[in-house]
């Protein structure tokens, strides 16, 4: 894609799944979202991961728009807890904190 591309295609805070060949040559596939776009058409994409890729228009295959879902409540009827990685529940439908 050329930077026209890149500006007309990916807005800020898109979501959705961004193939691109890295700096190996290597085909990457990965879900995030649009963080930042620069005037020569450089990306900043962070994905669902929490890494952060720069990423320049040239290298860059293709960008489909995804539905986000939304974050889990509830597992098996009862409260999960989100301690930023991991998802917790209990068998007795009390919330555990583990942020210490």
């Amino acid at each position: 894609m050329d930077k026209n591309e890149v500006k007309g295609k990916m807005h800020i805070e898109d979501f959705g799944l961004l193939i691109f060949f890295d700096k190996f040559g290597y085909r990457k596939q990965i879900h995030g979202k649009v963080k930042y776009i620069e005037e020569d058409g450089t990306i900043f994409f962070k994905d669902t991961e929490r890494y952060e890729f720069h990423i320049p228009p040239e290298s860059i295959v293709s960008f489909e728009l995804k539905e986000m879902l939304p974050e889990p409540k509830e597992y098996k009827g009862k409260p999960i807890t989100y301690d930023g990685g991991r998802f917790f529940y209990t068998g007795t439908k009390k919330d555990i904190d583990l942020k210490r």
